[in-house]
């Protein structure tokens, strides 16, 4: 167990600090490196480690990271110290990216400190965070590649998907693959054509998935047909970049440089809104990696990812800049809201992690 802190490598800003700027007209050479609007920070620097995925824990106390190097590292979002790390390469020669780490959906029966873990090994885990346990271990077949993973509502069940564009439902309790979905119904969709690498379950109804990858696709599957029933095309997938609210208000965040951040109706599949992503002033444009509403009303976006390397806290309805973190040296990989919404974590390519808090 590593049980050094990371006491030299925390920053803290004061709030308001840049606030005479305006962020959402910027012009060239009076934008800073960093800078948050209506929100103070703190920096976690891991030394060119990549993060991948970060999740807060359930009832907020820890923010976990899952790493380029294969590792899970555990820290206290009181004071940014790392408490854990575990090595997720076990009975494996070499490390793999942790490529996505989720935990069960609040209010749903919870082991507590267990988080669900993804491998580009085609691993599927279940860790205790505080003991180092691995509680299970599953190795998905076809020599698959898992990208993204999720839990239904209810966090009876959680889905997988990646490199071999497949969608696999399993039984939490049990950790048994429930079934296996592949292509589509012939008529509305044949399903995805490539990797995937976003998947959503939607909060209303447990039968069904959002999926997203590189054929320029979101797939909605049932999971009582065992294939996908209909699907969005434009949105072009990279990351873990689809989220949906309560309303079946649909999002994504495609990497590419102009319609990156678009608002779609679940029930039609019509797009109902593309949101501009504010210049930072320079040549380059943000190309997504990953957005993120910050609840399920979906009040915020959280948007990230490469062109200009930044993080975006935009107000839904005006889609102006609240909060941001800027000139990163590298790609912004992942974000995510603690459960209070209160705070925005955002993991980057270079090991940092920015704690955006009101």
């Amino acid at each position: 167990m590593i049980t050094e802190t990371l006491d030299d490598y925390i920053t803290s800003v004061p709030t308001g600090v840049f606030t005479s700027l305006d962020y959402n007209n910027p012009t060239s050479g009076n934008i800073p490196s960093f800078f948050t609007t209506n929100y103070e920070y703190q920096v976690i620097n891991e030394k060119d480690i990549e993060m991948f995925s970060v999740r807060y824990s359930p009832d907020g106390t820890l923010l976990v990271a899952g790493c380029g190097d294969g590792s899970l590292r555990v820290y206290s979002t009181k004071d940014g110290k790392q408490l854990h790390q575990w090595n997720t390469a076990i009975k494996q020669s070499y490390s793999l990216p942790v490529t996505c780490i989720k935990f069960k959906p609040i209010g749903s029966y919870n082991q507590k400190n267990i988080v669900l873990v993804a491998g580009s090994k085609g691993k599927v885990q279940h860790w205790h965070l505080t003991s180092g346990r691995c509680v299970s271990d599953i190795e998905e077949d076809n020599n698959n590649q898992v990208f993204v993973l999720d839990y239904s509502t209810d966090g009876k069940n959680f889905a997988t998907a990646g490199k071999d564009s497949m969608v696999r439902v399993y039984d939490d309790e049990t950790r048994t693959l429930l079934r296996t979905m592949q292509g589509g119904n012939g008529i509305n969709t044949a399903g995805h054509t490539n990797r995937i690498f976003s998947l959503k379950c939607h909060p209303n109804d447990s039968n069904v998935i959002l999926t997203g990858g590189w054929d320029n696709t979101v797939q909605m599957w049932d999971t009582r047909v065992d294939h996908a029933v209909r699907r969005i095309f434009g949105p072009h997938i990279c990351g873990d970049s689809i989220d949906i609210d309560v309303n079946g208000a649909i999002l994504t965040g495609s990497w590419r440089p102009n319609d990156q951040i678009q608002l779609w109706d679940y029930g039609t599949g019509k797009l109902i809104q593309n949101m501009p992503v504010p210049s930072s002033g320079g040549k380059a444009k943000l190309s997504t990696y990953c957005s993120k509403f910050n609840g399920p009303s979906g009040t915020l976006i959280g948007v990230g990812g490469s062109g200009t390397n930044e993080a975006l806290l935009m107000a839904r309805t005006s889609g102006k800049i609240v909060g941001a973190i800027r000139g990163l040296e590298k790609s912004v990989y992942s974000l995510t809201f603690s459960p209070d919404q209160s705070s925005c974590a955002v993991g980057t390519a270079d090991g940092s992690i920015f704690i955006l808090q009101k």
